[in-house]
């Protein structure tokens, strides 16, 4: 399966995101559109300059809704606590955090609740945790949302 690679920043004439192909010039930092004519790929690109500090990468994965998950979004999803808290009826509760790319993987940070059976499934099973991306929805991002100090 191949991984689509793209990025996502901030314009800076007009704040508006944009995805796209990264261009670092010696001037200024690019986020490209490939346009295309009848599925077929052409050369011609159309760039926006955009805030170094905002640019992230797509996960390769999409939320609930279908949007792409890129690092820096605010996720929203159904936590179960730590173990042995799990079986607990009612006790699910609803968590948030950030995403964030670390040691060569996308993981999540900045949990509202650190009561989290997801940081542990992060640390244990990988491929589990992974499953949380799915079934999680995007409700911001650190950009937009002030949380930068956190990231």
């Amino acid at each position: 399966m191949e991984r689509e690679i793209l990025f996502r920043g901030k314009r800076v004439d007009n704040g508006e995101w944009v995805d796209g192909f990264l261009l670092k010039t010696y001037r200024s930092t690019l986020i490209t559109k490939t346009f295309s004519d009848d599925g077929l790929r052409v050369s011609m690109l159309e760039g926006y300059d955009v805030d170094t500090e905002t640019i992230s990468q797509y996960t390769g994965l999409k939320d609930s809704t279908g949007k792409r998950i890129f690092e820096g979004d605010i996720l929203e999803f159904e936590d179960l606590g730590e173990e042995g808290y799990e079986y607990k009826e009612g006790f699910d509760f609803i968590n948030t955090a950030s995403v964030v790319f670390v040691k060569g993987r996308f993981e999540l940070k900045n949990f509202w609740s650190n009561n989290s059976g997801v940081m542990e499934e992060m640390g244990n099973d990988h491929d589990e945790f992974m499953g949380v991306f799915s079934g999680s929805k995007i409700i911001g991002n650190i950009h937009d949302n002030d949380l930068k100090s956190n990231a």
